[in-house]
């Protein structure tokens, strides 16, 4: 059993024998880039991250393969034990330790010492100056960048950020450590509303009260979607692995995951998770699945925290038990998917509230589902004529399949609906919206 323990406990020589792994991964041949020196294998992780983050920035927004949604703790179970793998390629004997924010939690904490990960940046820019990751050393140059103008250097801000000057308190795990059930509909945050109703269950409360505040307390490399760049990464998601466990250990009842199905393809339990966009090289062998990852020992690991005896092992039966119950109330959703900013924290969601995905102002009432509100089915030939010929839309061009959040050319108001998918000016000058069960409904535009 591999075990994993807090930073705070280890040795001189552990952490040398940490450090001393990781920059020898930084020297490993790319797996993704064969052949190319400007890459290492370390260097794969950090594009596996950054693709996995780019669908949400997309416009129209796309469900992204790791963050903002029930998969967050699965996904990044995988990154780790894959990342954890390479390092034992190199030294049999290391574990990634976690970094316990609630403890450790000042400027000056272990984690940053010099023999270790090094401490903050300095200069406007944040640059690490000290420690085996400094720029100085010449041995961590950063590769793979959100920008290409972005330093080849590690860059930290801690306590930088006016929104994060503290990092989560022993209180603040407490209340998320608390909340049940794993995670609630619609199972994607960019398809949640604001309110505090639709940000129900321990995932949501982990990935934006915890996890996104972290990430910009240390600020610098940790704020971009290439954040694996700097290796307080993997203690920093070792801790929410930890963070998972403990909660499936305080709530033996509930489902360590949800849901089984209903979410986006790869979100779901017995869904193979997505590393790679699918035709490109896979940044590892074989496929993973929620289903595969819920019990951390039974894949090999332990925490110094975990308790005594061995995680409950969950059988498919749960799931069917689950639907069983009232579990799945309806919940207060947005029309369309938000285009929410990388590591959003809950205080900012209500000014997200009533924006389209461009971030323009909605008038709540300016469309109008007709007749009383219920869809009704246009005709075969109607259905045919807008499904096979383009449909001129003013000042657009033509296309017969807009985006979700697609602006209405006549009134500028984003076409918005829960079961959007896709929307067109009809010649009637009435907005049509083909929904997700084949339905037709219409809209009146209120500026025709």
């Amino acid at each position: 059993m591999n075990l994993r323990r807090n930073q705070n406990t280890l040795s001189a020589s552990d952490k040398q024998a940490f450090v001393s792994a990781v920059l020898a991964l930084k020297q490993k041949p790319s797996r993704l880039h064969p052949g190319d020196s400007n890459f290492s294998r370390y260097d794969d992780f950090v594009e596996v991250h950054l693709n996995a983050m780019m669908p949400p920035m997309m416009s129209p927004p796309q469900p992204g393969w790791a963050h903002q949604s029930c998969v967050f703790t699965a996904w990044h179970r995988v990154l780790l034990l894959e990342f954890e793998k390479e390092l034992q390629a190199i030294n049999a004997s290391i574990t990634i330790p976690y970094w316990d924010w609630t403890q450790d939690s000042s400027r000056n904490s272990s984690v940053w010492a010099a023999d270790f990960l090094g401490g903050n940046g300095t200069g406007t820019d944040g640059q690490v100056a000290d420690g085996p990751f400094a720029g100085a050393g010449g041995r961590w140059q950063i590769r793979i960048k959100d920008d290409p103008a972005d330093p080849d250097y590690l860059r930290r801000q801690l306590a930088t950020d006016a929104t994060a000057k503290n990092l989560p308190s022993p209180d603040d795990q407490s209340k998320v450590q608390e909340m049940t059930p794993y995670d609630t509909m619609p199972w994607e945050d960019a398809l949640r509303a604001s309110t505090p109703a639709a940000w129900q269950g321990f995932r949501p409360h982990l990935e934006v009260d915890l996890h996104n505040l972290v990430h910009r307390w240390v600020g610098g490399n940790m704020v971009d979607m290439t954040s694996p760049n700097d290796p307080v990464f993997w203690l920093h998601h070792c801790n929410c692995d930890r963070l998972w466990a403990m909660w499936q250990a305080r709530h033996p009842a509930e489902l360590p995951y949800l849901p089984d199905s209903g979410a986006a393809a790869g979100h779901n339990l017995n869904d193979a998770m997505v590393f790679h966009v699918p035709g490109t090289v896979a940044p590892w062998d074989g496929d993973y699945r929620p289903a595969d990852v819920l019990n951390h020992q039974a894949l090999g690991i332990s925490y110094d925290t975990d308790p005594p005896g061995e995680l409950a092992r969950f059988k498919p039966e749960a799931w069917e038990d689950w639907r069983t119950r009232v579990r799945m109330a309806a919940v207060a959703t947005q029309p369309f998917r938000h285009a929410l900013p990388m590591f959003v924290l809950s205080d900012e969601l209500p000014a997200l509230a009533g924006t389209n995905v461009k971030g323009i102002p909605l008038n709540p009432v300016a469309l109008k589902r007709i007749p009383d509100h219920k869809r009704f089915k246009f005709s075969k030939s109607e259905r045919a004529d807008f499904k096979s010929a383009a449909v001129p839309l003013p000042g657009r061009g033509t296309t017969a399949s807009p985006p979700i959040g697609y602006i209405c050319p006549v009134c500028t108001v984003s076409v918005t609906d829960q079961v959007l998918f896709s929307c067109g000016i009809a010649p009637s000058g009435k907005v049509l919206v083909q929904c997700r069960n084949g339905d037709w409904a219409t809209y009146v535009c209120p500026s025709p």
